[in-house]
């Protein structure tokens, strides 16, 4: 959303990284007003599936506008979260600091990029963040000490997969996610995030 919406998504993603907050949510989502019981007004969400908790995260489905939206806590334990900065947030809700949203999807790519099914969201992300360079060399860095120089290699090959001269893959992305941006702009967005080598 902060953006402006140039993909379709239909999934809404928090992040915690705080093992105590991650476990007041848990409590609050699995208690008896379910996922209602995040919610400061009074609105009620219509759940379509079942929390499903764990270790890892809650995840449920929710209604909205008559679309089944996955809904969706992640237990992020890989990195520390930097505190979002006081214009990172939409509609209220806080937002991930730029450096820590550029280093969940580094970790995203590298773990799924090669995934024919996530039609390197990732990298598209990535690039539509339009993170300076010295915040994007910290999200890399940032990557790097859970997953090493994978994060730094995997970036450079789905750059090289998606933008390679005689590929269509990167026309067939953009249709399947919905990407609303020139081709061409998208490839340059893309290309730009190509690192050294490890």
């Amino acid at each position: 959303m902060q953006r402006d919406e140039y993909r379709e998504s239909l999934d809404i993603d928090f992040l915690v990284s705080d093992v105590d907050g991650y476990r007041e949510l848990r409590r609050l989502v699995t208690g008896e007003a379910g996922v209602n019981g995040l919610t400061m007004r009074d609105c009620e969400l219509r759940v379509l599936r079942p929390v499903r908790a764990d270790q890892y995260g809650l995840r449920t489905f929710l209604e909205v506008e008559g679309e089944a939206v996955k809904f969706e806590i992640v237990f992020e334990g890989h990195l520390a979260l930097d505190m979002p900065s006081a214009n990172e947030h939409v509609c209220g809700v806080w937002t991930l600091a730029m450096v820590d949203a550029a280093a969940c999807k580094l970790l995203a790519n590298a773990d799924r990029w090669a995934d024919p099914s996530v039609w390197n969201r990732d990298v598209i992300d990535l690039a539509m963040l339009q993170a300076p360079i010295d915040v994007f060399d910290a999200a890399v860095a940032k990557a790097a000490r859970a997953y090493g120089d994978a994060v730094v290699r995997c970036l450079n090959a789905a750059v090289d997969h998606l933008c390679a001269d005689d590929s269509q893959r990167l026309r067939r992305a953009m249709a399947a996610l919905q990407v609303d941006v020139p081709e061409d702009y998208l490839r340059q967005r893309i290309t730009a995030l190509r690192r050294g080598s490890a």
